[in-house]
């Protein structure tokens, strides 16, 4: 006959074998082992439940951030003056206009989602430099609650007039941490 054991209950043994051996707590062990994985297993199944929502974190972005830096040592950055950038389209749209009360090494312009191409002029001091850049845009779904994100991607460069181009990072992103945009064009002066 089988006695029923609950946990943390000592188990009684007869009188003659008391005294050989003592009292021991016997806990469930081997009995409901496959309730144990079943538990455990049934849990881990809600608890990743809870994730599957995709994250509506948007770091992508349609600025693109023109650093102009020394071209002896490309960490350090220049302030430059420039009257205007503007982008000629069907109406030549006017991106920074008479910034001459601030030299900025940084300037952030926007990209056409329209097209695969945006050409900026710049109008600085008696100069006037064209820079042409070809990109990829595509609409990207990534869950249900988010909606359709923009994506910008491939970024180079079809034509300049500037000495010196390069384009360290080719995505067009949004620092999450600053909340900037990452350094898309350098103009090497």
């Amino acid at each position: 006959m089988r006695r029923k054991v609950t946990k943390n209950t000592t188990l009684r043994l007869p009188e003659s074998r008391r005294s050989r051996r003592r009292q021991e707590k016997v806990y469930l062990r081997t009995k409901n082992s496959l309730l144990r994985a079943f538990l455990f297993v049934g849990l881990c199944v809600l608890m990743s439940s809870c994730f599957d929502q995709g994250d509506c974190v948007f770091t992508n972005s349609n600025v693109v951030r023109f650093d102009f830096v020394n071209i002896r040592k490309p960490s350090t950055l220049i302030p430059v003056v420039v009257d205007s950038i503007i982008t000629p389209l069907d109406d030549a749209t006017i991106l920074y206009k008479d910034s001459v009360v601030t030299a900025s090494a940084t300037y952030l312009v926007s990209l056409d989602p329209t097209k695969n191409e945006t050409e900026f002029i710049f109008y600085w001091g008696n100069r006037v430099d064209t820079l042409v850049l070809t990109y990829t845009y595509q609409s990207k779904v990534l869950g249900p609650d988010c909606g359709t994100l923009p994506f910008y991607n491939d970024l180079s460069i079809k034509y300049n007039t500037f000495n010196t181009v390069l384009i360290p990072n080719p995505e067009v992103r949004v620092n999450f941490a600053t909340k900037l945009p990452n350094q898309n064009v350098q103009i090497l002066l």
